[in-house]
């Protein structure tokens, strides 16, 4: 055999052996929300919490904010957000920090943990909060500040 085949067989193989094994998780991740939080289950909730869990389009549990967003707060249930589903995130524009802040904020936590998913919606949203490009490549870029 060529040294070239070999080497591909070299990097093809260990992925081929993985193929079909669910990666392994730290002990306190769930492997259905890829959290430290549970699903949501409907009988664990009160009845605002059931009334809520019942408006939402979808309840299958998975990853991401939209099934985590049910875990809430009772004082933020219903406190003018765009329905049931986001009523728990808080909205930057409603932050006490001000949209600005609270934009670089999620930017720099979606930077440290490698989140692309927030950084994807969070960037152009800082950059309408007023955040500035040359700020926002700070952090993206990991500059000196």
């Amino acid at each position: 055999m060529s040294s070239r085949l070999l080497i591909l067989l070299a990097a093809v193989l260990p992925a081929v052996a993985l193929e079909g094994q669910a990666p392994s998780l730290p002990p306190d991740i769930n492997p259905v929300t890829l959290s430290r939080l549970p699903p949501v289950n409907r009988n664990d909730l009160d009845a605002e919490g059931q009334r809520i869990f019942d408006a939402r389009a979808n309840n299958t549990p998975g990853p991401g904010p939209g099934h985590i967003s049910i875990i809430q707060p009772e004082g933020r249930r219903g406190s003018g957000h765009a329905g049931p589903v986001a009523s728990g995130v808080p909205r930057g524009d409603q932050s006490p920090m001000g949209g600005r802040l609270y934009q670089l904020v999620v930017l720099i936590t979606a930077r440290e943990i490698d989140q692309q998913y927030e950084w994807s919606a969070h960037e152009p949203a800082g950059l309408r909060a007023g955040l500035e490009q040359s700020v926002i490549d700070v952090v993206k870029f990991d500059k000196a500040t």
